[in-house]
């Protein structure tokens, strides 16, 4: 595994959390030392300090950038701090294992169990040089062959099994993700569906009435289509509703919705665009498709066309999404009743065009 793999999965600004939480919580606990030791109390202050600053800098500076800097940036002043409190505190090594099992828990959560290992000699110099200057070398050697082993067992172990439950919870995550996504896709054309519709439609639509912005709709019918299913087969009017759909595509605005209506029915959601807009890129569609040129025995020239109904909602006229979809059938069954192959446009005064 990569040094920066447990990085890049969780992301460097939560590591970068942990870490300021673990030196801020370091910091808080050193003050109740100066009560119980009054005569190292500037140390304890200086110790304070130091956590919150790095803290500050855990959590203030850009770590993208440095990933690979995080195991020596964070865990040397912290395993310096370590040593500096064991020391202030006369070799009292219990008042400071915790903040180094939380240092070694926080190395095995976001790092290989490696660098936990090659961090491992680091935790036991912070305790063994400052039990060594007080000449404690019973301690010395319970810190080196007992301690040490179980902080880093604890480590690795509370970080794997963290590591297990994030990466069971990025996968359901990530399939409920593809469900959703499947949810809203039409299967054959990979446009949304209509159920994508309904809820999308809403939002546009509130978004429209709170901005005082205006929406359009465009239905689309591909001319024929029964007729041709029952003379090419159903295989062959899948492909012509697959190359329909890429042909929407192209002719579309980024920020517009393609939808598969229904059937050989295809609709397109254009925020912030108004019927004239709407009419020119209804245009584009109904012209892309008629020059792609698909034999239709019994088509509009012999090719597959499209007829394209068109409406839109105005803020000077405000209505219901339901009002503008309707709108845009009637126009689509204008244009059908006009020849087919052509764009119609109902506006909110009922004067189809």
């Amino acid at each position: 595994m990569p040094i920066t793999q447990g990085l890049q999965q969780r992301g460097p600004q939560a590591a970068a959390r942990q870490a300021g939480a673990l030196f801020a919580l370091a910091g808080v606990v050193a003050l109740p030392g100066i009560v119980t030791l009054p005569d190292q109390a500037a140390l304890l202050l200086g110790i304070c300090a130091a956590d919150l600053f790095c803290a500050a800098v855990a959590w203030l500076l850009p770590w993208g950038r440095w990933a690979p800097l995080w195991p020596a940036v964070m865990s040397v002043p912290a395993l310096a701090i370590v040593a500096v409190s064991t020391w202030a505190m006369g070799g009292f090594v219990s008042g400071t294992a915790p903040f180094l099992l939380l240092v070694f828990v926080w190395i095995g959560l976001n790092f290989p169990s490696w660098v936990t290992w090659a961090i491992t000699p680091l935790g036991a110099i912070s305790y063994v040089v400052p039990l060594i200057v007080h000449q404690q070398p019973h301690v010395v050697v319970g810190s080196v062959f007992l301690m040490m082993p179980v902080v880093v067992g604890i480590a690795l172990l509370v970080g794997g099994q963290i590591r297990t439950l994030e990466e069971v919870r990025d996968d359901l995550a990530a399939a409920h993700a593809e469900a959703v996504r499947l949810a809203c896709t039409d299967p054959l054309t990979q446009l949304r569906n209509r159920q994508s519709l309904n809820s999308d439609i809403a939002s546009i639509h509130a978004r429209a009435v709170r901005n005082c912005s205006s929406y359009s709709i465009a239905l689309c019918d591909v001319d024929f289509f029964k007729r041709y299913n029952d003379t090419q087969g159903h295989q062959a009017g899948d492909e012509v509703l697959r190359r329909v759909a890429d042909a929407f595509a192209g002719n579309v605005r980024a920020g517009d919705q393609v939808y598969r209506y229904g059937g050989e029915e295809f609709l397109v959601v254009s925020p912030d665009q108004d019927l004239g807009c709407a009419e020119g890129t209804g245009e584009r569609i109904r012209a892309a498709v008629e020059a792609l040129r698909i034999p239709h025995p019994e088509g509009i020239g012999s090719a597959v066309t499209l007829s394209v109904g068109v409406a839109g909602f105005e803020p000077d006229q405000p209505r219901d999404a339901a009002i503008v979809l309707r709108d845009a059938d009637e126009a689509l069954y204008r244009a059908k009743q006009n020849g087919r192959n052509r764009l119609c446009t109902k506006k909110h005064t009922d004067r189809v065009r």
